[in-house]
């Protein structure tokens, strides 16, 4: 995990904000642009919020999105086709209950290789399960794995030290016998895990039914900047 950075938009002559990024596909349902990785998920998620206010005959838009957030030298149309999958990924969840909105992302900080499916059994399987926790809702905070959680513990884990964060993403991939012995450490030490509303008991087991948020969190804290949150 790299030096957290502040972010700032840009803003022309005019007072106009200049968005950092470049469109690459706009017409009929297919919208693409490239931009910071830091800005990935907060654009894609504004966006599908903004158009999600809009109805057609009194109906609720909605849409999905993915995000691949990978190095400057990792070949564009690769990204674009793990973008493309991750994006079919949040639409089979979205179908799951109608006129809902969802996101779904991977970040590379290697040259990952394969599907989006190849890429998380080889690269994000452990034992007890797939690491990933998403897709994540966009237009509903009241579920577990809402975009409004994701966010939430990225904000309360800002305030824990860096080794902390990386022992918690260790953990995460852990035995049960060696997670309870964190987060005994833990609670001695005065530490103490985000908590999700009528969501299962992460905070004291870390991992329930072979799942954890901790995961994803921890890997956006470098790339949603904290100003945004």
């Amino acid at each position: 995990m790299g030096p957290k950075n502040n972010f700032h938009f840009h803003t022309d002559g005019n007072g106009k904000t200049i968005l950092p990024i470049r469109p690459i596909i706009i017409g009929g349902d297919d919208i693409t642009f490239v931009c910071d990785g830091r800005l990935g998920v907060y654009l894609a998620e504004k966006f599908i919020t903004k158009f999600s206010e809009q109805q057609i005959k009194g109906e609720k838009l909605s849409a999905c999105a993915g995000v691949s957030i990978v190095k400057t030298k990792y070949p564009f149309y690769r990204a674009y086709q793990l973008s493309e999958q991750l994006c079919e990924n949040a639409k089979k969840e979205s179908r799951k209950e109608e006129n809902s909105s969802y996101l779904d992302f991977l970040i590379s900080s290697r040259g990952f290789s394969g599907t989006l499916e190849e890429i998380r059994e080889r690269s994000f399987k452990i034992p007890y399960g797939l690491l990933p926790f998403g897709p994540y809702r966009i237009d509903n905070n009241t579920q577990e794995n809402s975009i409004y959680h994701l966010k939430g513990g990225i904000k309360f884990f800002n305030n824990w030290t860096r080794t902390k964060i990386e022992q918690l993403r260790e953990v995460t991939t852990k035995s049960e016998s060696e997670i309870k012995m964190f987060v005994k450490e833990m609670d001695i030490k005065g530490y103490t895990f985000y908590e999700i509303p009528y969501a299962p008991p992460y905070s004291e087991d870390i991992r329930v039914n072979d799942k954890t948020p901790y995961f994803d969190i921890i890997e956006l804290m470098d790339f949603y900047p904290k100003e945004l949150l």
